[in-house]
């Protein structure tokens, strides 16, 4: 993330015990995957697979 300069929030689960609790909404076995959660805290929208920036755009834009 420092790399490319993103400043919004993420997170790591190298163990997949947080990726096991979202099984539900997104297949173990479709990784990566991208949740956008909105200023709420629902799930506002989801990337399977590589998410390109305008997926990442218009997906924060409708979250906002």
């Amino acid at each position: 993330m420092q790399h490319h300069g993103l400043r919004y929030p993420s997170l790591s689960d190298p163990g997949d015990r947080i990726a096991l609790e979202f099984n539900r909404l997104i297949p173990i076995t479709a990784f990566p995957s991208t949740l956008v959660i909105s200023p709420e805290g629902r799930i506002a929208g989801r990337v399977i697979g590589a998410a390109s920036d305008h997926d990442l755009r218009r997906l924060i834009k409708a979250a906002l």
